[in-house]
């Protein structure tokens, strides 16, 4: 089950004053290179010229703030360095610096598209970008909620409180800040005692009574996965997954408003209930690939891709692990009376309260995706997906990549379907 946690960043800027008529108006307002080269030389012809010196830090200041708004964070930053360096102590360039330096680790920490960029790497630098704001400007609770949220993805539940508790104090209201707290609470409680297993892929933690109920070595499980769906998909990630096993009990407390009937969770962890005997084992391999399969098209999409379609993906590979492999019997039930959901409408069988709308999604998922590999192959799915990462929407990524109009895609897939059973 595919859980991303809900995370939003905004991008806030200070322009700070406007320029007096020190230097020839300007053809463009905007052309702040232009006026910065034009200040200069007017501090160099007026060296003992403080309002010159003034208008040109100002200048350096906004020009930042329009580089910072197109993500050019290495010039933003020299420039409000420049800023500083004319007006040491000017507290509004002090703030808008640490912005600078936090709102470029929001996109280091957000974004993991780009190749050269390690998650574990990207991780380090956003935590170092995080400390040089908190050093301008301790008081920046969003930097603190940042912190917080690398902290925890890294499975560091006491420093993420910390840094959480910490933006608490200096703005209690924002927003999504209580239930962080709220659900690192219910999770500390269980996964306090929680032993580690070394790995090279993972960081694998769980309960001494599950390796002790089931004596299964997750590990290779795990491996297999990587191995596996590494393969289909073109991809393995370069950084460890945190992957968590419970006991039935434990798994019911951390769930939160996960249903009754999942299996496991993906939601930036691999969350896993294990059973207490060896005879369900099979199923969990299926659920290990299943949750495995949600990471890597998590990372592959910047989790950007419909959950639908991402957790028909799940359904495909886990298949290949299940004793059976017969579709629901609700999928069958919907193609006979001709109540098959349209693709537009699909995800919202995941949001019914219905356990039997849940199944008719997963397995009409599921079908989509087997339609798509079986007709077109299954190297287009990590291109599908990282079309999606880039900002193409779904529906035009599907048509991009299989030449064709969705409408004629999903036309095809409802004939092709009873060969799905």
């Amino acid at each position: 089950m595919y859980r991303p946690l809900t995370r939003f960043y905004p991008l806030i800027f200070n322009f700070f004053g406007v320029l007096v008529l020190v230097i020839p108006p300007l053809s463009a307002q905007e052309n702040w290179p232009a006026a910065i080269q034009a200040l200069k030389e007017q501090v160099r012809s007026n060296r003992g010229d403080e309002n010159a010196r003034n208008q040109l830090a100002i200048a350096h200041n906004n020009y930042a703030m329009v580089l910072g708004h197109e993500k050019k964070w290495e010039e933003a930053t020299r420039q409000m360095e420049e800023a500083l360096r004319l007006d040491r102590q000017n507290a509004r360039f002090k703030e808008n610096l640490s912005l600078v330096h936090l709102n470029h680790a929001y996109q280091l920490y957000q974004e993991p598209t780009r190749e050269r960029y390690y998650q574990s790497y990207r991780h380090q630098e956003a935590k170092k970008l995080v400390g040089k704001a908190l050093g301008l400007n301790s008081k920046l609770a969003s930097a603190y909620v940042l912190l917080g949220d690398i902290e925890y993805d890294n499975q560091q539940l006491p420093r993420a409180k910390l840094a959480w508790q910490r933006a608490q104090r200096l703005d209690p209201a924002i927003n999504g800040l209580a239930s962080r707290l709220d659900r690192l609470g219910r999770e500390s409680k269980v996964e306090s005692d929680m032993k580690s297993v070394a790995d090279l892929y993972f960081t694998l933690r769980y309960d001494d009574s599950v390796k002790r109920s089931t004596g299964v070595d997750i590990r290779k499980v795990l491996r297999q996965a990587r191995v596996d769906v590494g393969r289909d998909f073109q991809h393995r990630p370069k950084h460890k997954i945190v992957v968590l096993l419970y006991s039935k009990e434990a798994f019911r407390k951390v769930r939160e408003r996960a249903p009754e009937w999942a299996s496991g969770i993906y939601d930036g962890k691999i969350r896993i209930p294990m059973p207490e005997s060896q005879q369900d084992l099979g199923s969990v391999k299926k659920t290990v690939v299943h949750e495995y399969t949600h990471a890597v098209v998590h990372e592959l999409s910047g989790g950007r891709i419909p959950h639908w379609f991402n957790e028909g993906l799940a359904e495909y590979q886990a298949a290949k692990y299940a004793k059976t492999s017969k579709p629901a019997s609700s999928l069958r039930q919907a193609l006979d009376a001709d109540e098959l959901v349209p693709w537009s409408q699909v995800e919202s069988l995941f949001r019914g309260r219905s356990i039997d709308q849940v199944r008719l999604g997963y397995a009409q998922s599921h079908s989509v995706v087997a339609y798509l590999v079986q007709r077109y192959g299954f190297w287009h799915m990590p291109r599908l997906l990282k079309q999606i990462s880039q900002g193409v929407s779904f529906e035009e990524a599907l048509e991009k990549e299989f030449k064709s109009p969705v409408k004629r895609l999903e036309k095809d897939w409802k004939r092709w379907l009873p060969r799905f059973f």
